[in-house]
């Protein structure tokens, strides 16, 4: 299957994980960091860093956004698709590598 914000491949039966966002948990960067993290089981340290797949300054401010808006970004990060609303919600979706 395709993902259609993305073009990339999604495991036909990939779960999806959800993360609640809030901004006294520091900077969203970081959150979506250890969101992946605790999906894969492994320690957020063990990561590569968020900025090698999307600029993590633009991911910070768009945790500036309005609460209930409709904006989303989507991006891809160590296998997973990633999704960012303007609720505060961090979604998570595996890549299938199968092309």
């Amino acid at each position: 299957m395709i993902d259609d914000n993305t073009d990339e491949p999604v495991a036909d039966d990939a779960r999806s994980d959800q993360y609640a966002y809030e901004h006294d948990d520091g900077p969203l960067s970081t959150a979506i960091v250890t969101a992946v993290a605790d999906a894969e089981g492994v320690d957020p340290l063990e990561m590569d860093p968020l900025y090698g797949a999307v600029r993590s300054d633009l991911v910070d401010e768009f945790d500036g956004a309005e609460v209930g808006c409709d904006a989303e970004l989507t991006f891809s990060y160590h296998g997973y698709k990633v999704t960012l609303d303007g609720d505060g919600e961090i979604r998570l979706r595996p890549v299938s590598t199968v092309n």
